[in-house]
């Protein structure tokens, strides 16, 4: 199906994407809740687990062409849609790389969940299927990509989250804000958050979503 999105795009998704994500986005306004963590004009964006472009669109929209979005999505069925989507929309300030974003680098099993077109290096429910995916460290794929600064990370890997952070501590050293939805529980929600705030970030939770910016 083609959805109309925000500033004149339009996005293609299977339908059964397009059922919850339009909710998350336009409706629940998912990732941009916090007016403090929206892209703005010039910025450099990471959107990591990029799904079929939704977020990345959005960010594309307002960081504008002066600014930069680098999207990470590592299920082909994902990234060939993601790819259409960046294309048809002529969206040229977007870097794709299909690829996981982990805390090592080679080869991983990764976990597809059919019903919702995504799935997960770590979670893996019933009936789950198995692909072989790359993985790479955050930190290699911005270095390959020549960003050396990033204002805001998008993390949404279906409980892979602190293998995305882990892979990127040089990233995090110049402290970009981040925006994340913690997959796993609370358990998994807490070793977040420990995490971060042994690097010096503060967090703030919102249902499934954490914010976390530099302590000031």
């Amino acid at each position: 199906v083609i959805v109309d999105w925000p500033a004149g795009m339009r996005m293609q998704c299977y339908v059964f994407s397009a059922a919850f994500m339009v909710k998350e986005f336009l409706a629940d306004q998912m990732y941009q809740i916090d007016p403090d963590f929206r892209p703005t004009k010039g910025q450099t964006v990471v959107d990591v687990g990029g799904h079929q472009g939704f977020f990345t669109a959005l960010a594309a929209s307002l960081v504008g062409p002066t600014g930069r979005v680098l999207t990470v999505e590592a299920f082909s069925d994902n990234f060939r849609v993601l790819k259409r989507n960046i294309e048809f929309n002529a969206l040229s300030q977007v870097t794709l790389v299909e690829v996981a974003a982990s805390d090592v680098s080679g080869e991983a099993t990764f976990h597809v969940f059919r019903e919702v077109t995504g799935g997960s290096l770590v979670l893996k429910p019933d009936g789950a299927g198995t692909v072989t995916v790359a993985q790479q460290r955050l930190d290699f794929i911005l270095d390959q990509a020549n960003i050396r600064e990033v204002d805001l990370i998008k993390i949404d890997v279906e409980g892979a989250c602190l293998k995305v952070l882990r892979g990127a501590s040089l990233t995090l050293l110049s402290k970009p804000k981040l925006v994340m939805e913690v997959e796993g529980g609370e358990t998994e929600v807490a070793k977040v958050r420990t995490h971060l705030e042994g690097l010096g970030y503060k967090i703030r939770r919102d249902g499934a979503i954490l914010y976390a910016r530099a302590h000031r």
